[in-house]
């Protein structure tokens, strides 16, 4: 019910995710947005001290923060707000990978602990694509892959079942052959594009228990 968000406005992703989580937290009437602060790192460089905006929302008690930021925003917020001693406050970012979770917990242990992200994919899913996927990328590289190797993977399978069905491989005719694409079996399950071009799949939402993702119900 109470919950504070924190924003690179020095990178255009961050600020369009902030601008949808802004939209959406403002739809329920029982959320209350307690704190909501930013800073500015451009791609590309070193975050520097977050002190002034940890803090903020250290004193506003939230029960969750919504974190729009890249990798490295991900990693200087979690490892600075838990030395601040934001510790028990599920943080809520988009695109959070598995790797950087584990960087960040490397570098000061236990500060990407319960953090939540929606995911696209988990090395566990029951999908036979995927399973087969799984075997096949261990058998051949000794480790399991990770959501960098899916995303990869699952681009091609989509992209290979447009050039088998488009007329030509001119731009105008992949694309509408992409854009035709409905109930494709994928590593993700049953995938299609919609009329706006977006994905349309099932995504999961995890958090991060003994650093790595659990499914979250």
């Amino acid at each position: 019910r109470r919950v504070a968000t924190i924003v690179n406005d020095g990178d255009t992703f961050s600020r369009s995710s902030h601008a949808k989580i802004m939209e959406v937290l403002g739809t329920y009437e029982n959320i209350t947005v307690v704190a909501s602060v930013s800073y500015a790192r451009p791609p590309g460089t070193v975050i520097g001290d977050l002190t002034p905006q940890l803090t903020t929302i250290l004193n506003a008690g939230p029960d969750a923060i919504f974190l729009s930021g890249l990798p490295d925003d991900q990693f200087g917020i979690l490892t600075q707000g838990d030395s601040l001693g934001i510790k028990s406050t599920p943080y809520i970012s988009t695109l959070f990978a598995i790797r950087d979770v584990k960087r960040i917990n490397a570098a000061r242990p236990g500060a990407a602990e319960g953090a939540v992200t929606a995911h696209i994919w988990l090395a566990r899913s029951n999908e036979p694509s995927s399973r087969a996927f799984v075997a096949a990328y261990g058998a051949r590289h000794g480790a399991p892959p990770d959501d960098f190797a899916a995303r990869g993977y699952a681009a091609m399978q989509v992209l290979a079942e447009a050039l088998s069905s488009a007329a030509n491989y001119e731009p105008a005719s992949i694309r509408e052959a992409l854009a035709g694409i409905r109930n494709l079996e994928t590593i993700f399950g049953d995938f299609a594009f919609d009329l706006h071009g977006d994905a349309v799949y099932d995504p999961v939402v995890v958090q991060v228990s003994n650093n790595e993702f659990t499914i979250l119900n």
